[in-house]
C-alpha cells in the first residue's frame, strides 16, 4: 500500500521519472491531488456547477493514457488483457481554424483482437480499422463514432460545406451511417426502433418484443419509410422518397384564397405527380371538365326517341325532375326509372354499372337512403314471375380474390334488434355456417356449471306454428324444439327479443305493422349439452369406481370365507382324529392314557419355543413325517387367533419358524400346528 499525507492546500503527488541518475531524471507522469484552481460556475444560466475543493488528476508527458484490463469471461477464468480504454490525441485540420489543432480523442475497444489505437473521432467505440474504409470521413471529429466491423454510425457536429476557415461559425448537427458496400448493393438502413418493456410472450412487430417496434427507416438510396418495414412488419425496402405504411394526416396546407386541393394526373416527370389547388367558382351553372377547368352547363331536354326511350329532364321531361329510361308512359316513378322488357336469359338488364379502377375499392353501385319517417331502404329488390323456374330477389357472386364475399351485411350496434341479415322464411346454406369462436375475441372464459340441472329443466316439445297469428313466413307441419318463455326461466341468455319490420308496398303504404317475438339461440345449447355429458360421464366413472371397490371387497370376503371353510374342514379332520384316539384309549382293554400330542413318536412333533419366556423374538421348531399342508397359528390366552405364521405346503423333516413378538403385549400365548389331521399345541410366555 502506498500512502501520501500532506496539507490539503498543497499538491500531493505520486510521480514517475526516467533517467540514468537522479540528477538527469525527468518526470514522465504523475497522479496527484490538486487544490481547486478551476471551478465551473453557473455560466449562462446552464445550471451546471462544480464546487469541489480538490481534483484528483492524472498527467502524462508521454503519449497515450491506456487502461488495460482482463474483464469477465464465460467461466471462472478472467478474459484476455487488452486495451479497454485509451485517451490520445490527433492533429486535425478544422474547417473553422487556420492551422492544425491537437484534438483529444478517446477510444473504447470492444474486442481483444482489434483494439482501437488510433481513434477516428473524439469518442470512438468499437474496433480498430487499418484504414478509412466504409462510410468514415475525415470531418467526423467532433462527436461519437460507433463501428461494428465495417458498418458505422456517427453522431456529432460538422462544419457547414464551403464555410470559411478562421472566420465562420456555421455548424450542423449530423447523424451519418455507412458501410463498406461488401457484398455489393448491401446497403444498411438507418432505423428508428421503439423498445418497450420486454415480454417473452410479445409477438413480432410489438414494442415489447425482443427486437422492438420499428417506426421509421431511412434507406441509403434516399428513400424514407414511415412505419414498420422490418421482417416483422412489411418486410420491404421503402420504394419512394416518402413511403408510408398507414394513413397520412396533413394539419395545415399553405394557401391564399384557394378552397380545394386535388391530385392532378398530369406528370411533371416519370412517376411524379403534381399537387395543385383548384378554385371553386361558387356558380351552379358550370361544371368541372376532365381537364380541370369549369365550363358552362348546357340545358337540354330529352324526349321520346325511335325506341320510345324517354330520358327527359327539365321543362319538357317528366314532372318533378324524374328521369325515365325505357318508360313509355307519361310519368317516371322514381328519380331514375329504368325498364327493360326484351332479351334472353341474363341479357335483359335494366341498369348495367361497371366500375373498374386501380384504387383499393371499386364500387359499382352505391345506394343510400336516410331520414325516412317510417323506414329507409337503401336497396329494395323484388323478383316475381309465375312462369319462371326460379326468382332471385338478390343474386350475388364473388370470385378471383383472396377473400370473396358474394353478399356482405353489417349492422350498426350490437343490440338484439340490429341485424346484419334478416330472413323471413327458410334458409339453406350449402357450406359451412359458423360463429366466431377465436380465443383472441373472448374474455372472462368460465366453465359451465350444473349443466345437467339446466338441461333437466328444459322441456323439448313438438308443435305446429299458428299460420294466422303473425305476419311471419313460418314453416308448416310438425316441428321439434323448445318454448322460448320456458327457456327464459332457466337460461335467459339463450332467449333473443326480435322485431319483424313493418312491411310497405312500392308506394310506401304500410301493409303490416312491426311484430315482436322471442326466439331461442339453439346453437348455444351445444356447449351446455357437452358439459352435461361430461358431468354424467364423471358421475358414471365415480359410480363405476364404487362398484369396482365393492366387487373387490366381495372377492376379498369370498377368499376369507374359503380360507375359513378350509380351516373348518382341517379342524373337523383333527377333531375326528382326536375322537378316534379318545375312543381307542377309553375302550375296553386299552391302557387308559392319551399320547402327548407334542411327543407323538409316529407322527408330527412340536417342540417348545426357544427361548421361553422371550423378549422380542423366539423360534418354534416342529417335525413333519411326510409332505403335508401345514397351518401354524398364534392365539392369545383366551384361544382367539392372533396371527397365522404358516399356511401352505411344507416338506418332511425338521422345520423352524421365527416369531417376531415385538408388537405382542407381555402375557401367555399358545401356538398350534396342524397337518394331515394332527393338531399339536404348546404354551409360550412373552416377558
Amino acid at each position: 500500500m502506498l500512502r501520501t499525507d500532506g496539507n490539503q492546500t498543497q499538491v500531493l503527488t505520486w510521480s514517475m521519472f526516467s533517467g540514468t541518475t537522479v540528477a538527469n531524471a525527468s518526470q514522465k507522469a504523475r497522479f496527484f491531488l490538486s487544490p481547486s484552481s478551476l471551478t465551473q460556475t453557473n455560466l449562462y444560466g446552464t445550471g451546471a456547477t462544480n464546487s469541489a475543493f480538490h481534483h484528483l488528476m492524472a498527467e502524462s508527458s508521454l503519449d497515450d493514457v491506456v487502461l488495460r484490463a482482463a474483464g469477465a469471461n464465460n467461466g471462472a477464468t478472467p478474459g484476455p488483457v487488452f486495451d479497454r480504454f485509451r485517451v490520445t490525441a490527433a492533429f486535425y485540420q478544422d474547417a473553422h481554424l487556420a492551422d492544425l489543432t491537437s484534438i483529444t480523442r478517446v477510444a473504447i475497444s470492444a474486442r481483444a483482437a482489434t483494439p482501437i489505437t488510433e481513434p477516428l473521432s473524439m469518442l470512438h467505440i468499437g474496433e480498430f480499422w487499418t484504414s478509412q474504409t466504409g462510410g468514415h470521413r475525415s470531418w467526423m471529429n467532433t462527436g461519437t463514432y460507433i463501428q461494428r466491423r465495417n458498418d458505422n454510425v456517427f453522431f456529432g457536429i460538422r462544419p457547414r460545406e464551403n464555410s470559411a476557415p478562421g472566420t465562420s461559425d456555421q455548424n450542423d448537427a449530423i447523424v451519418a451511417w455507412g458501410d463498406d458496400d461488401n457484398p455489393v448493393n448491401r446497403l444498411d438502413a438507418l432505423r428508428f426502433v421503439f423498445a418497450g418493456t420486454y415480454s417473452a410472450s410479445a409477438l413480432p412487430g410489438q414494442a415489447a418484443h425482443l427486437y422492438g417496434l420499428e417506426t421509421m427507416r431511412i434507406h441509403p438510396k434516399g428513400n424514407i419509410g414511415m412505419g414498420d418495414f422490418s421482417l416483422n412488419g412489411l418486410n420491404q425496402t421503402p420504394t419512394e422518397k416518402l413511403d408510408v405504411v398507414g394513413n397520412i394526416r396533413v394539419r395545415a396546407i399553405p394557401s391564399d384564397s384557394l378552397e380545394v386541393i386535388i391530385m392532378d394526373k398530369q406528370q411533371t416527370a416519370a412517376g411524379d405527380y403534381k399537387l395543385r389547388y383548384l378554385n371553386l367558382p361558387n356558380n351552379g351553372d358550370v361544371f368541372l371538365n376532365g381537364n380541370g377547368t369549369f365550363t358552362a352547363a348546357i340545358d337540354k331536354d330529352w324526349d321520346f326517341d325511335a325506341n320510345n326511350v324517354r330520358t327527359g329532364v327539365g321543362t319538357g321531361g317528366f314532372p318533378g325532375g324524374n328521369v325515365g329510361v325505357g318508360v313509355t308512359g307519361s310519368a317516371a316513378q322514381a328519380k331514375l326509372d329504368v325498364k327493360g322488357t326484351v332479351g334472353s336469359l341474363f341479357t335483359t338488364v335494366g341498369i348495367n354499372v361497371l366500375s373498374a379502377a386501380s384504387t383499393a375499392i371499386a364500387i359499382g353501385l352505391q345506394a343510400i337512403a336516410s331520414n325516412g319517417p317510417s323506414a329507409n331502404f337503401a336497396s329494395r329488390s323484388e323478383s316475381f314471375s309465375s312462369s319462371a323456374s326460379a326468382n332471385y330477389g338478390v343474386f350475388g357472386n364473388a370470385c378471383n380474390a383472396t377473400t370473396n364475399y358474394a353478399i356482405y351485411g353489417a349492422s350498426c350496434g350490437s343490440s338484439s334488434t340490429n341485424y346484419a341479415g334478416y330472413f323471413d322464411g327458410n334458409v339453406t346454406v350449402n357450406g359451412i355456417f359458423s360463429n366466431p369462436s377465436d380465443l383472441n375475441l373472448k374474455s372472462n372464459i368460465q366453465p359451465i356449471a350444473n349443466a345437467t340441472t339446466k338441461l333437466l329443466a328444459l322441456n323439448p316439445v313438438t308443435y305446429e306454428f299458428n299460420e294466422d297469428a303473425s305476419p311471419l313466413n313460418l314453416p308448416v307441419g310438425n316441428q321439434f324444439g323448445l318454448v322460448a318463455q320456458e327457456v327464459a326461466v332457466e337460461l335467459p341468455e339463450l332467449v333473443v327479443h326480435n322485431v319483424h319490420p313493418a312491411q310497405y308496398d312500392s308506394l310506401g303504404n304500410e301493409i303490416s305493422a312491426a311484430f315482436e317475438y322471442l326466439s331461442v339461440r339453439s346453437g348455444d345449447l351445444t356447449p351446455i349439452i357437452i358439459s352435461g355429458f361430461k358431468e354424467q360421464h364423471e358421475l358414471l366413472e365415480a359410480k363405476t369406481e364404487e362398484v369396482n371397490q365393492l366387487q373387490n371387497e366381495v372377492q376379498e370376503l369370498q377368499s376369507q370365507l374359503q380360507q375359513m371353510q378350509a380351516q373348518m374342514a382341517s379342524m373337523q379332520t383333527v377333531l375326528q382324529a382326536v375322537q378316534a384316539k379318545t375312543n381307542n384309549c377309553c375302550s375296553e382293554g386299552s391302557t387308559g392314557t392319551l399320547p402327548s400330542p407334542s411327543e407323538n413318536s409316529d407322527g408330527m412333533k412340536l417342540m417348545q419355543n426357544v427361548p421361553n419366556p422371550f423378549d422380542s423374538y423366539t423360534r418354534i421348531d416342529f417335525t413333519l413325517p411326510a409332505v403335508a399342508y401345514v397351518v401354524l397359528e398364534l392365539s392369545d390366552a383366551q384361544g382367539r387367533p392372533l396371527r397365522r405364521l404358516v399356511d401352505g405346503q411344507m416338506s418332511s423333516g425338521q422345520q423352524s419358524i421365527v416369531l417376531d413378538g415385538t408388537s405382542l403385549a407381555p402375557g401367555i400365548y399358545f401356538y398350534t400346528v396342524s397337518a394331515n389331521g394332527e393338531l399339536l399345541t404348546k404354551k409360550m410366555v412373552k416377558k
